[in-house]
């Protein structure tokens, strides 16, 4: 067995031997086969194989370059547009502010260059003023009204007593001289002018005794009067009591009989008097 694994061993030696031998034949072959190659011809193809090389490198440097380039532009034109966005907001906001500041400035030279406390007093004496005018304007309205009733007042009493004379007298038709003499006092007392209530109290005064005449002869017609007043509360109406005697002073002859007459019809609003 030993003897054959010595035989297989110097067998695979002999091949590689062989084979190895055979190799190098085949290149010394090759090599004696090769033509032969001028020196200026091996030179000539170096220096071009070295242009090349060259060549490749400065595009390869080139494309590096452009790509660097195009990154650096990328990045400048962001950094660009953010600058040229900040200024445009900081313009705006500058814009806003002195278009502000423009018109504040007047607003607040003018306010500072007002007398305010003159321009308050002058407000407080035109309101003043005017308030003394629609006071005035009021009185003089009230004094027309009061003036106009006591004009009414007479003539429906003239129109009342004729009426009685005349013997067509109804009850109600003592409505309208009764309703305006107590309108006249309640207007005249509220006016304050002393004197003119006092001619209105003489007026009425002047029409009951009037009346008091006429109806002498006719108590019958008088009691009829004075219970339709009563029934029908006429003028009874005791929340604005305007007690003339203290507006006049005093009670009055003229203002006693007027009192009396008005306390027959059941009115005791301008106050009363005994017997």
């Amino acid at each position: 067995m030993s003897k054959i694994r010595t035989i297989l061993i110097a067998l695979a030696v002999s091949a590689m031997t062989f084979a190895v031998v055979a190799d190098m034949n085949v290149v010394v072959t090759s090599e004696k086969c090769r033509p032969t190659v001028s020196a200026n011809a091996i030179a000539a193809s170096g220096e071009a194989v070295f242009e090349r090389a060259v060549r490749e490198e400065l595009k390869a440097a080139a494309s590096d370059a452009k790509k660097e380039y195009e990154k650096r532009y990328e990045e400048l034109g962001k950094a660009h547009d953010n600058f040229m966005g900040r200024v445009t907001i900081l313009v705006t906001i500058l814009g806003i502010v002195a278009t502000i500041v423009g018109f504040a400035i007047p607003i607040i030279s003018y306010f500072k260059q007002r007398d305010w406390k003159r321009e308050f007093q002058e407000e407080v004496q035109n309101t003043k003023r005017r308030l003394e005018e629609l006071a005035d304007f009021d009185l003089q309205f009230r004094r027309m009204q009061s003036k106009q009733s006591l004009s009414t007042m007479k003539f429906e009493w003239v129109e009342f007593l004729h009426i009685v004379q005349s013997g067509n007298a109804k009850n109600r038709d003592i409505v309208l001289p009764f309703y305006r003499t107590v309108e006249t006092l309640v207007l005249a007392n509220k006016l304050g002018d002393i004197q003119f209530l006092d001619e209105c109290v003489k007026d009425a005064a002047h029409s009951i005794s009037v009346y008091r005449e006429v109806l002498k002869d006719k108590s019958d017609l008088d009691k009829s009067f004075k219970n339709f007043v009563r029934e029908k509360s006429i003028c009874t109406d005791s929340i604005n009591f305007n007690y003339l005697a203290e507006t006049l002073g005093g009670k009055t002859p003229s203002l006693k009989a007027v009192l009396k007459f008005m306390n027959e019809f059941g009115i005791t609003m301008f106050g009363e008097v005994d017997g």
